[in-house]
C-alpha cells in the first residue's frame, strides 16, 4: 500500500512569532489562526472552518466552448471493428464483463 504525507512544512527563516495563518479548504470554508508560536506542530480540520459568504458571484467561464464543425468538416462514424474476431486467444465472446471476469472464466 502507499500514502502520501498530508503535511506541509514552512521556513520561517528568523522568525518568532506566526501573525496570521488562513486556510481556504476544497469546498470553500475559510480558517483563520492568528498569534501562534513557531517550531511546532498544528493540526488543522476541516470541521473548525467556517463557510464565507463570496464577496461576488463567481463568472462561469468555460475552458471549452462547442465549435459546431466550423472549422474542421469532420464527423465521425464508428466502424464495426470487433476485437474478438482477430484475436485468437480470446476463447469466449464478453462484449460487456469486465476483463477480470473474462479471465477467470
Amino acid at each position: 500500500m502507499s500514502s502520501m504525507d498530508h503535511e506541509l512544512i514552512f521556513g520561517l527563516g528568523n522568525a518568532t512569532a506566526i501573525d496570521e495563518i488562513r486556510v481556504i479548504w476544497p469546498d470553500l470554508c475559510e480558517q483563520t489562526l492568528t498569534g501562534l508560536g513557531v517550531d511546532r506542530t498544528i493540526i488543522l480540520h476541516n470541521n473548525d472552518a467556517k463557510p464565507v459568504n463570496p464577496r461576488t458571484a463567481p463568472v462561469y467561464r468555460p475552458l471549452f466552448v462547442p465549435l459546431n464543425n466550423k472549422i474542421i468538416k469532420f464527423r465521425h462514424t464508428e466502424n464495426e471493428y470487433n476485437d474478438f474476431n482477430n484475436k485468437s486467444c480470446c476463447l469466449t465472446f464478453f462484449p460487456h464483463k469486465d476483463p477480470e471476469l473474462q479471465r477467470a472464466m
